[in-house]
């Protein structure tokens, strides 16, 4: 349906060109076939433009990508009391994080940790601004 349409709207806009430059004296048909041409040409252009620009946002998508997993990592050290190599290794949560050092060929497993703090609130005075800690009592006001 949608060549269909395409095809309507195509001869449609030349029959209108070719009947404007017919009043004008010109012959129907020729015209018609120029404005055909003129408009498959103009939409290949804009074709191309199109997409090009597509190509341009893609590749500037999957360079911030890479940027983002390249830092997503950690400069780790090989355990290996003999080698002691420094490698930046990209971490992913969702799987174990394993590499080969590049100093000893061994492979080394990178393990992700947490740990949770309750919150705290600060007071509001400082409780010891009447306390002498010299004397280890209280001030005498």
């Amino acid at each position: 349906m949608g060549i269909l349409k395409s095809i309507l709207i195509l001869s449609s806009v030349s029959a209108a060109i070719g009947g404007l430059l017919y009043l004008l004296g010109l012959a129907f048909w020729p015209v018609f076939g120029l404005a055909v041409l003129f408009q498959i040409f103009v939409y290949n252009l804009f074709m191309i433009w199109v997409k090009q620009q597509s190509a341009v946002q893609f590749e500037e998508l999957q360079n911030e990508r890479i940027k983002e997993y390249n830092s997503m990592g950690l400069d780790s050290v090989c355990p290996d009391e003999n080698c002691g190599h420094k490698a930046f290794v990209p971490i992913k949560l969702d799987e174990e994080n394993v590499y080969e050092c590049p100093g000893c060929k061994k492979m080394v497993k990178v393990f992700i940790g947490a740990k949770s703090f309750l919150t705290t609130t600060p007071l509001e005075e400082d409780p010891f601004k009447n306390f002498n800690f010299a004397e280890g009592k209280e001030y005498d006001n």
